[in-house]
């Protein structure tokens, strides 16, 4: 059996939405109900545990009967010795039936937290990953660890806990109200009665806890944050640099003293909650007693018939109290499950959404797509299942391809998507007011129409041919148009903010243009299937990143399929040989956090080994031997004209000496393209390459980076 969920319109199985949709109800939260995709697969886990849930409330049903003819017929009947006997022993069946069930349906409870706590950070990882990068830089790191630390621990203990908890007790409550009434009608009626009461002090300080618990949740995203900035790699060293380890104890101490006041003020309101329902569950069963009391006084009842609706009766309260105290993980788990569907949220980039039209896509990059309305692209192929990660030539059949910059325009702006958090708080809030899907709907929309109007301003204020002119100061890149040839060595230079690695970060598809198109061999970067990109261009970028690992994995990350003898072609090949003479385990040498154990010119060279090792047919080198010394400089250097024979060169330097030998050589300054032609005709115009090249011959060595 299976109903349309809130996966569109495929159909999703009953028991895998339901459950999600508990989930929902419990949590306060819609996007709870989401959660229907983390349980496809586990319906017959689902049924299993229901059924172990109902097999054991069924036989402690048959206890107070059991109970009742033990104290009518075993100890107030005469000669009931027999009877005594064989209810104690009927008992003790219940017990231990009862025991085995629970503890089974613990288990199958316990497991089915786990998968789905693995699934939603599975989900969350890989979405991270899919991402467009521009997602990033607006990011705090605990924010992002929180989802995994924290936010997908608060969703197993909800499955695994108190999921279980408010089945068995519906159960119980179903299984318990048939007990009573058949026990006694009258008794029943009156429990009824004040059944609605005692289930309406649940929801006593819902809304204060909730808020509590968003507000705790924060304090523990910025914790995370602060733990992230002292025990970090680079975060340990500035802090010693500059002796602030006292003002980082005080940081820590704060932000757990917050975190401590607010979780006091969240326990004392569920206290509060707690204390109201399970005084309310007290206060019921005392009324019932004493009318059923006053049946066995009058002669209306026996005394087991009492005894046994008590018992049975306590029965179908302790779950609900249980419940009751369950309400902080409840609370949490809502805002976890807002905070996991708010990052899903996020749009992956559109080179790898299935679909091909520039409708279709939405506005997921640091500037709106819809800031390009002058051009439809075309459809990109389909991709592939996999990406190739062949044990052979990275790049079998691949030429050096032709890069054609047009009218390029370029600004940095702020990703819609990086308010996924705040978000998700919001749409948590909505729930208590809606009530429904319409709350979901109604943050998606106004999400949409955030990011359209955002649109329409970068449209209206964007600059190309036939279009208003731009804010000058907000562009970064401003119709550059360039043509690095096939096969040559291109450089790009000029001084500090000329915009010369924001065109480095286009050409390796980081970012996508604002406007304008960079086309290899014809074919536009924005719509070139993301995995083919990343085997065409390959990126040695200034500040490289090392992976706390070994040297020889650090390289492969270019080819995973790579062998050994590939891998130590490409250190030798990227200067790596006098290092690894002097290490005894060679490419088997831990590299440290962030490779800290290595030089800032032996990661770059690195860095360069694992682009060498992809073999990619166009290399970007953003400042790629800015921290070598001169020796080591040279032998890369040489390593690279080898090595460049059959592949496009774009060089981001701002080293002059390196690019002396290019085959064209383009001067920008303020993101425009102010000079072009070879290291000769440049220093025969006497312009702003030759101004360049005689400050940094006047310093008598390379100028500062910038």
């Amino acid at each position: 059996m299976a109903r349309a969920g809130p996966v569109g319109s495929r159909r999703v199985p009953l028991v895998p939405w339901f459950t999600a949709w508990l989930l929902g109800r419990l949590t306060g939260s819609v996007a709870a109900r989401r959660s229907v995709r983390f349980f496809e697969d586990a319906g017959p886990r689902l049924v299993g545990i229901v059924a172990l849930d109902l097999a054991g409330a069924l036989s402690f049903a048959v206890a107070p009967f059991i109970l009742r003819h033990l104290i009518d017929a075993g100890l107030t009947a005469p000669r009931g010795r027999s009877a005594l006997v064989a209810s104690v022993a009927a008992l003790l069946v219940v017990a231990l039936l009862q025991a085995t069930t629970t503890a089974v349906s613990r288990v199958l409870s316990s497991g089915l937290g786990e998968l789905v706590g693995q699934r939603a950070g599975q989900a969350v990882h890989d979405h991270l990953l899919r991402v467009p990068f521009a997602f990033f830089p607006g990011q705090r790191q605990g924010d992002l660890f929180a989802l995994f630390g924290q936010d997908t621990a608060e969703i197993e203990s909800s499955v695994a806990m108190v999921l279980p908890r408010a089945v068995t007790t519906g159960i119980s409550a179903v299984v318990g109200v048939a007990t009573i009434a058949i026990l006694d009608w009258r008794l029943a009626a009156v429990s009824l009665l004040l059944a609605p009461g005692v289930f309406a002090l649940l929801a006593v300080g819902r809304r204060e806890g909730r808020r509590l618990s968003v507000e705790l949740i924060r304090l523990r995203v910025k914790h995370f944050g602060q733990i992230g900035d002292t025990i970090g790699i680079s975060g340990a060293l500035h802090i010693r640099l500059f002796g602030r380890t006292g003002h980082e104890s005080a940081r820590y101490a704060e932000i757990a003293a917050d975190m401590r006041r607010t979780a006091q003020r969240r326990n004392r309101v569920n206290a509060v909650a707690g204390l109201m329902s399970s005084a309310g569950a007290a206060v019921a069963v005392v009324i019932v007693v004493g009318f059923g009391s006053w049946l066995v006084s009058s002669g209306r009842a026996t005394i087991g018939t009492l005894l046994a609706f008590a018992s049975a009766l306590l029965y179908a309260y302790r779950p609900v109290t249980g419940l009751a105290e369950s309400r902080s993980d409840l609370l949490d788990a809502g805002v976890a499950f807002e905070r996991v569907f708010g990052l899903l949220d996020v749009s992956p980039d559109v080179r790898d959404l299935p679909v091909a039209t520039p409708d279709d896509r939405p506005p997921v990059t640091a500037v709106p797509r819809q800031a390009r309305p002058e051009r439809a692209r075309p459809a990109r192929p389909a991709e592939p299942a996999e990406p190739v990660d062949p044990s052979g030539p990275a790049r079998p059949g691949q030429s050096a391809p032709e890069i054609r910059i047009e009218d390029l325009w370029f600004r940095y702006e702020r990703d819609p998507s990086a308010d996924w958090s705040a978000a998700g708080r919001e749409l948590g809030r909505r729930w208590w007011d809606v009530q429904g899907e319409e709350a979901a709907a109604a943050a998606r929309e106004e999400r949409e129409l955030a990011e359209a109007a955002r649109a329409r301003r970068a449209a209206e204020g964007g600059a190309a041919r036939g279009l208003a002119a731009p804010d000058e100061q907000e562009w970064a890149l401003r119709g550059l148009s360039l043509v690095a040839a096939a096969g040559a060595k291109t450089a790009i230079v000029g001084s500090s903010g000329a915009g010369k690695s924001t065109l480095g970060a286009l050409l390796a598809g980081i970012y996508l243009p604002t406007r304008g198109h960079i086309r290899c061999d014809g074919e536009d970067l924005a719509t070139m299937d993301w995995r083919r990109l990343r085997s065409i261009v390959g990126v040695v970028p200034q500040d490289p990143f090392m992976f706390h690992d070994t040297i020889g994995v650090n390289i492969r990350y270019g080819r995973i399929a790579a062998d050994d003898a590939a891998t130590e072609a490409a250190a030798l090949d990227a200067g790596l040989g006098p290092l690894l003479d002097k290490l005894p385990k060679r490419l088997d040498t831990v590299v440290g956090a962030r490779g800290y154990q290595l030089s800032g010119g032996e990661r770059q060279r690195v860095a360069l080994a694992r682009v060498l090792l992809a073999d990619p047919s166009l290399l970007v080198l953003d400042e790629a031997t800015s921290q070598l010394d001169s020796v080591t400089e040279q032998v890369v250097q040489e390593a690279l004209a080898r090595l460049g024979a059959g592949r496009t060169r774009v060089v981001i330097a701002h080293r002059l000496s390196t690019v002396v030998d290019a085959d064209a050589i383009h001067v920008l300054a303020h993101g425009e393209v102010v000079e072009s032609g070879t290291h000769e005709e440049l220093l025969a115009r006497d312009g702003a390459y030759a101004h360049l090249y005689a400050h940094q011959l006047a310093d008598d060595g390379p100028a500062p980076r910038r």
